[in-house]
C-alpha cells in the first residue's frame, strides 16, 4: 500500500511552521552572538588583541586572525554561530568564501558525528576527515588566489584577500558611547537575523511542498549513473540527498531511517557519509554566505566536486563485498 499524500496546503503549512521553528532556532543562537561580537569589536580592543594572536595561523588562510572564533563556534555548535561572529568583522568577498567553504564542511562537529555513527558507520574517522578537508580546501583556495587563478571583487580586486583586517587599524568607536553601540549592534542583529528568516524558512517549505512529488520519490532510478560513479547504489538515494538538501543534524531522522531500512552496507554507509561530510546542507549554507558577499559558485562547486572526487575515488578502490 502506497503512503498517503498529504494536499499541497497541508504541506505548505507544515513547511512554513518547520522553516518558522527552525529559523527561530538559528535565531537564538545567532542574534546575541553578532550583539556580543559587534559590541566588543566597537567598544574595546578585546577583539583586536586576539586577532593578534591567531594572526599567523589564519593568515595561511587568507583570513584575519579574529575569525578563528568563528570557526571554534562553528566546529562546536553550528554554522550559523560562526556566520554570526564573522558578519561584524567586515570581511572581503574572498574571505567571506573562505570561511562559508571551510565551516560548510566542518560545523556542529559533534552532534553531526553523532548522527554518523548511529547509521552505522565510522563517525569520528568521518568527523576528523572534515577537519582535515576544510584546511586542505582552505589552504587550496587561498594558493589558487595568491596564483592569480581566481579573482574575487573587492578592495586590490584580486589581492583582497591579502588586505587583512590588520590588529589597531581602527580605533574602537568609544566617542560613540555605548548606549550607541548597543543600539547599532543590536539593529545588525535584527538585520541578520531577517535575512536568515527569508533564507531559511522558503527553503523548508519548498522542501516541503516537493518531496513528495514522483519525480523526487523515484530519484533513486534518475541519478544511478551519478550514484554508481561514486561506487554506491540507488538504496542510498534518499538518505544522500537528504543530507545535501537538509543537512546531517535536521535531516537526521530520514538518514538514520533509511540507512537502517536499507541496511546498507559499512562500505555504503561510509562512501555516503564521506560525501556528506564535505558536501551537506550545502543549498542552504551556499545562499546564506552568499547574501554576505561571499562567491556562491565557489563554495558549492569546489565542495561539491570535492564531495564527488573524494567518494568516487575511494569507491573505486574499495571493492564491493560478494
Amino acid at each position: 500500500m502506497s503512503a498517503v499524500v498529504p494536499e499541497i496546503r497541508a504541506r505548505l503549512l507544515t513547511g512554513l511552521s518547520g522553516g518558522f521553528r527552525t529559523a527561530l532556532k538559528i535565531v537564538k543562537i545567532t542574534f546575541p552572538l553578532y550583539v556580543a561580537v559587534d559590541l566588543l569589536k566597537n567598544t574595546t580592543t578585546a577583539v583586536d588583541a586576539l586577532g593578534r594572536l591567531f594572526s599567523p595561523a589564519m593568515t595561511l588562510f587568507g583570513l584575519p586572525g579574529s575569525a578563528a572564533f568563528a570557526f571554534v563556534a562553528a566546529g562546536l555548535l553550528n554554522i550559523y554561530a560562526g556566520l554570526a561572529i564573522i558578519v561584524p568583522l567586515a570581511l572581503d568577498p574572498f574571505q567571506v568564501t573562505q570561511c562559508g567553504l571551510m565551516m560548510g564542511i566542518a560545523h556542529n562537529l559533534l552532534l553531526e558525528g553523532g548522527v554518523l555513527s548511529s547509521t552505522g558507520t565510522r563517525g569520528t574517522a568521518l568527523t576528523l576527515a572534515r577537519v582535515v578537508l576544510a584546511v586542505v580546501a582552505g589552504l587550496g583556495l587561498n594558493g589558487a588566489r595568491l596564483l592569480g587563478w581566481i579573482e574575487f571583487p573587492g578592495p586590490g580586486g584580486a589581492v583582497a584577500g591579502t588586505a587583512l583586517h590588520a590588529a589597531g587599524s581602527s580605533a574602537p568607536a568609544v566617542a560613540a558611547g555605548f548606549a550607541e553601540a548597543l543600539g547599532n549592534s543590536l539593529l545588525g542583529g535584527v538585520k541578520l537575523s531577517g535575512k536568515l528568516v527569508l533564507i531559511i524558512v522558503p527553503l523548508v517549505a519548498l522542501f516541503e511542498l516537493l518531496r513528495y512529488l514522483p519525480v523526487f520519490r523515484k530519484a533513486g532510478r534518475a541519478v544511478d549513473p551519478a550514484m554508481r560513479g561514486m561506487g554506491l547504489t540507488s538504496d542510498a538515494a534518499v538518505p544522500l540527498f537528504t543530507g545535501i538538501f537538509l543537512g546531517i543534524a535536521y535531516g537526521a531522522g530520514i538518514i538514520i531511517r533509511v540507512a537502517q531500512e536499507k541496511k546498507l552496507p559499512p562500505r555504503d554507509l561510509f562512501l555516503m557519509g564521506l560525501f556528506l561530510a564535505t558536501c551537506h546542507a550545502v543549498v542552504e549554507d551556499t545562499i546564506v554566505f552568499g547574501a554576505i558577499g561571499g562567491s556562491m559558485t565557489a563554495i558549492f562547486g569546489i565542495r561539491f566536486a570535492l564531495a564527488f572526487a573524494l567518494t568516487a575515488m575511494l569507491g573505486r578502490f574499495w571493492k564491493r563485498a560478494t
